[in-house]
């Protein structure tokens, strides 16, 4: 079992808002989208595809929720903000079905980096972009460059062998429930947490997975729009923009596709 806290908020974050593809890629609409939220700071995306491997993630991840039901989610990213225009703008992420070389990745500690057409794969149904409150963008879009080489700090490599042994049946028990957090979600949040943001507040535990981060989006804007300024004893609390978003999911129920 995860241990989980308690969320005061009685409805959903009405910052997170659904948005549909149409017949567009959905490179295109998340490139749209991001550029609605912020042009320039970095962002996180949710995809929930319809692989093996994205069923067996989606299923894991259903110990976070209350109904036991299936995430909508099964790998995060983050949106790296661009000098240039919206079509140079980048994926970095940890990935389980395209590891790329293997023999490089304890070198770049299982990061890739790829062009938003990523998210253009068939595989792919689900997919969110959210802005969480960030101060200090500069330190997410640093770490996201220095944890590709920092390995001995936060290591990416086992994670990606656990659950991949999970996800093909090599392995049993959820990785989950013996604290092994999905590798694309415990990247994205060790970036934020570089420029102090919790993505996964109503998590007890040190378990990250896209579930969480898309539980925190819609249950915790609270936490996030209020933060503490100074340095004296006189501490002045801020009111700012929370957690803002856009989604667009066209699988609810998670099931492979053949």
């Amino acid at each position: 079992m995860i241990r989980t806290r308690y969320s005061k908020e009685t409805k959903h974050n009405p910052r997170i808002k659904e948005r549909p593809l149409g017949r567009r890629p959905r490179s295109s609409w998340l490139a749209e989208h991001a550029d609605r939220l912020d042009k320039r700071g970095p962002l996180v995306v949710l995809l929930g595809g319809d692989s093996l491997i994205d069923f067996r993630l989606r299923v894991a991840q259903g110990h976070l929720r209350t109904d036991l039901k299936p995430s909508f989610w099964s790998h995060a990213a983050i949106v790296l903000p661009s000098e240039r225009s919206q079509t140079a703008r980048k994926l970095r992420h940890v990935q389980l079905d395209d590891l790329g070389a293997t023999a490089d990745m304890p070198v770049r500690n299982a990061v890739q980096h790829c062009g938003l057409d990523y998210v253009d794969r068939a595989q792919f149904k689900n997919i969110a972009v959210l802005r969480f409150p960030v101060d200090q963008a500069a330190e997410v879009v640093e770490a996201a460059h220095a944890l590709q080489h920092a390995r001995l700090s936060l290591d990416l490599v086992g994670p990606v062998l656990r659950w991949l042994g999970f996800a093909l049946g090599a392995q049993a028990g959820n990785p989950l429930l013996e604290g092994h957090s999905i590798p694309a979600a415990a990247f994205v949040e060790a970036c934020f947490a570089r420029a102090g943001v919790d993505l996964s507040p109503g998590v007890s535990e040190s378990v990250s997975c896209p579930e969480s981060i898309w539980q925190a989006a819609l249950w915790w804007n609270s936490f996030y729009e209020s933060t503490e300024r100074g340095e004296d004893a006189e501490h002045k609390r801020e009111r700012r923009v929370g957690v803002q978003g856009f989604s667009c999911i066209r699988q609810r129920a998670a099931f492979v596709a053949d």
